[in-house]
């Protein structure tokens, strides 16, 4: 098994995501993979290298539909689409649940046989299917901007923290997947865990059920709890290097996750605080955090 050393700016400048083809996927799976999740992966790498810039005119797009659909709505009835709001968090409930099922047991055994700290920091440590849910992690950040087309066509108070958790964590998974670094598993298996909670829970609120206040602070509690892991996995891995142990990581990535996760932690401690100092109720917060 390959240590891949810590990596200069300069060695990933004008690089294509074929060229760390060997950092990869050519693990044995711990799960028999499927036909479909057996795909030409390095081309989807390729192709998410060379349109880096597409999160920005997404992002632009982004704000600019939710907030003229929300001005529109200043002078319209909201619309109720308990339904439709059912059927979208079902299914991204659906799709969350079966990606973290195919995605922690490689996590798991790869931390059981090779230790928490190869983990993090040596190559050569995915399987091809464990790639696929990888990338589709990422793709299905697109998808999950559509929640907040659900908050403004229902006449729902939209928060700062709603809509900037879409667009940072869609540029940071965008940008940083490529390099294929093993810490960004642990990123995505935790989304993955605290999302398949999130979405049924406001799935069946869509329908009216009135849920314990014990298990919206559950699930708002992990998702806070998966911010400061990610933060600690970022900072851990640096950390590891300053002692002159090689690991796998692209500046980019170490940079931009100190930045996404820390005011991720900075912005929702800040409405976790004011919610709780008012009312003593933590709600659940729709927020897509990496």
């Amino acid at each position: 098994m390959e240590v891949c050393t810590f990596p200069n700016i300069s060695e990933f400048e004008n690089s294509t995501f074929s060229q760390f083809q060997k950092l990869s996927a050519n693990r044995t799976p711990i799960l028999t993979p499927y036909s479909f999740e057996l795909v030409d992966w390095e081309s989807w790498g390729d192709s998410m290298g060379e349109n880096w810039i597409l999160p920005i005119p997404t992002g632009i797009l982004y704000l600019a539909t939710i907030f003229t659909v929300k001005k529109i709505m200043m002078r319209r009835k909201g619309f109720d689409l308990s339904g439709e709001l059912f059927l979208w968090n079902a299914g991204l409930g659906l799709f969350s649940l079966i990606g973290f099922v195919r995605t922690v047991p490689e996590l798991v055994v790869r931390i059981w046989e090779d230790g928490f700290q190869n983990s993090i920091c040596v190559g050569n440590q995915f399987s091809a299917p464990f790639a696929f849910w990888i990338f589709l992690f990422t793709y299905s950040k697109f998808v999950e901007l559509g929640d907040t087309m659900f908050i403004v066509l229902r006449k729902k108070p939209l928060l700062f923290l709603q809509w900037y958790h879409h667009i940072v964590t869609l540029t940071y998974c965008w940008l940083i997947v490529p390099f294929f670094e093993p810490v960004g598993a642990y990123f995505a298996v935790m989304n993955y865990g605290v999302h398949s909670l999130m979405y049924p829970y406001f799935a069946v609120k869509a329908l009216g059920w009135n849920a314990p206040r014990w298990l919206a602070n559950i699930i708002t509690t992990a998702q806070l709890l998966q911010m400061w892991a990610g933060f600690f996995l970022n900072f851990y891995s640096v950390f590891l290097t300053w002692r002159g142990i090689p690991c796998y990581r692209a500046p980019l990535s170490i940079y931009a996750g100190f930045v996404v996760y820390g005011s991720f932690i900075f912005v929702f401690t800040l409405l976790f605080r004011e919610v709780v100092s008012k009312s003593r109720k933590i709600p659940v917060m729709k927020s897509k955090s990496m």
